[in-house]
């Protein structure tokens, strides 16, 4: 068994505060298991920010592997910069930069209690003429807004992102999981 070495008050009960807005973050693991809500199949995405505050800070995403619910992978691969028929392992994905939209959601501590966690609400490619710089905080111009008060023109080049993670509950008993193609059981 392995022996516990800390000083528990000098460990900070918060977790890092990943600001709401636009953050560009690169892809560190991507693993299959299953959902504690539904008991189906779900991909962990686990993304490192990579510049401004939260510079180092690292966020999670899921996504369904239901086919009635594949929208919030396709995004996820979509914004990876993938098209297309996609046949290929998750781990060539690693070390990827999109940008992410973090946004609060609610929810419900491991202990029950209601809590507002940092969530992420979309992914988007990351733009052509974004900053390549790992030290600017701003992954857009100053007009971009958060809340999609975009100009017209920002409008037409980019449309609103769809949610990034839903939560359905199948029917009792219904199962439309794809069957795996592949070792590591995931359906790509």
């Amino acid at each position: 068994m392995p022996r516990l070495q800390y000083n528990l008050d000098d460990i900070s009960d918060a977790f890092p505060e990943i600001p709401a807005g636009r953050h560009r973050a690169q892809l560190t693991t991507c693993v299959k298991g299953v959902s504690n809500n539904s008991g189906q199949p779900v991909l962990t995405w686990t993304w490192t920010i990579q510049s401004g505050e939260a510079k180092g800070s690292t966020v999670r995403s899921w996504t369904s592997l239901q086919e009635h619910a594949l929208q919030g992978l396709k995004q996820h691969l979509l914004a990876l910069g993938l098209k297309g028929s996609v046949n290929q392992s998750t781990d060539r994905l690693i070390g990827k930069s999109v940008t992410l939209v973090v946004g609060k959601r609610e929810g419900t501590t491991r202990a029950g209690e209601p809590a507002m966690f940092d969530s992420v609400l979309a992914l988007l490619p990351v733009k052509a003429s974004a900053p390549q710089d790992d030290d600017d905080e701003e992954e857009y111009d100053d007009e971009d807004e958060i809340d999609g008060e975009e100009d017209e023109e920002d409008e037409e080049e980019e449309p609103e992102p769809a949610p990034a993670r839903r939560r359905r509950r199948s029917p009792a008993g219904a199962s439309s999981s794809p069957e795996p193609d592949d070792d590591d059981g995931l359906p790509f």
